[in-house]
């Protein structure tokens, strides 16, 4: 796949201005710590104001795979001392965050955003493998995001601040459409609308496919802290792992890191004859209740010598239905336009080849 941009998307971030001013950090910091802090109205008061919802990505940045794949999680506050006290263990990534809300808001209240914010500062995740732990950081390192600072838009990725200037969004805006464009997947693959009125969730979507021949649904099977997809689909020439999402927001690095996880995973697995991780997820498949049009673990393998397709898929959140490459000013995240590019680079030159599809919530996508 060749991109339209002249870098490399891990270059990008060297293109423009990273932020190393201490005093500008700080302000920042601050901005992080008002946005969580608003965002409380909105998981305990349901509030729809814009101004306090708050997309982010949550990952320990230095080792996605290493967070990605733990077995648990462990919360801890640091003490008056210096030491630290383990407050919570959790087995799903996805609920530290919504834990560690509540346990602020059980330990200092809600009527001070000061404190809020200095007791986030004092909340420690650790990742662990059976006893092991295999990457810890502090609870705010694990957030990405995008944030108006200045009149100056600004990305907080991999820990570090940025500002975007304006013909890197521009060049961002011609790659994701590019990719829209140009690597569509097909779409009698993900054959079904999404209608979140009678969908809500991810996985009511993904179950849509559960009786259908030719398809597997695999989301939250997980392998060594690995999903290898949300939905399989196979015919005679090749097998086509797709994974789902909805919303072109922040929510697509979360989306883009899973493909790129069971991506590296299903490489090793086939190109070393180790198959202990196909074993293990059959294993699982088979005990799951769902279908799996009766192969056999052996033709369940075979499948992964067919050509290897890998398809991002997201559906609309907007209030109407809108091809995404057509109104990039309405979709307007830039975390998931960067990170879009990126997985399509890496998986390219290094893994499968990737397309992507926008699921449509209704028969007819126009």
């Amino acid at each position: 796949m060749t991109l339209v941009a002249t870098q490399p998307p891990k270059e990008y971030l060297s293109s423009y201005q990273p932020i190393n001013d201490d005093q500008e950090i700080f302000e920042l910091r601050k901005l992080l710590i008002h946005k969580l802090y608003n965002n409380l109205a909105v998981i305990y008061h349901n509030s729809r104001l814009p101004s306090d919802r708050f997309d982010f990505d949550f990952c320990n940045p230095n080792h996605i795979d290493r967070f990605y794949e733990a077995e648990s999680y462990e919360l801890k506050e640091r003490t008056d001392d210096g030491g630290y006290k383990l407050f919570a263990t959790l087995d799903n990534r996805d609920a530290i965050f919504r834990r560690v809300m509540d346990r602020a808001i059980e330990v200092i209240g809600s009527n001070s955003e000061y404190r809020f914010g200095e007791y986030l500062w004092r909340v420690h995740v650790a990742a662990l493998k059976g006893d092991r732990t295999t990457t810890s950081s502090g609870f705010l390192f694990h957030f990405g995001a995008e944030f108006t600072f200045r009149n100056m838009p600004v990305f907080l990725i991999d820990t570090r601040w940025y500002f975007l200037k304006e013909q890197f969004i521009t060049d961002m805006i011609i790659n994701a459409q590019h990719i829209f464009r140009a690597y569509r997947a097909k779409p009698e693959i993900l054959k079904f609308p999404w209608d979140k009125d009678q969908h809500a969730e991810e996985r009511d979507y993904n179950r849509l496919y559960d009786a259908e021949v030719g398809y597997i649904v695999c989301d939250a099977l997980i392998v060594d802290g690995v999903e290898l997809c949300d939905i399989l689909y196979y015919d005679r020439k090749a097998v086509y792992l797709c994974h789902v999402k909805a919303g072109f927001n922040s929510k697509v690095r979360e989306l883009t890191n899973q493909v790129l996880i069971s991506a590296r995973r299903l490489k090793e697995s086939v190109n070393s004859n180790n198959s202990s991780f196909l074993d293990r997820f059959y294993d699982k498949l088979a005990n799951s209740g769902r279908n799996y049009n009766d192969l056999s673990l052996s033709k369940f393998k075979r499948l992964f010598k067919k050509d290897v397709n890998y398809i991002l898929a997201v559906a609309s959140t907007l209030s109407e239905d809108l091809p995404i490459e057509d109104n990039m000013d309405k979709y307007n995240s830039n975390i998931a336009r960067f990170s879009l590019i990126q997985c399509s680079n890496e998986m390219t030159t290094s893994y499968f080849p990737l397309t992507v599809f926008q699921i449509p919530r209704y028969e007819n996508l126009t």
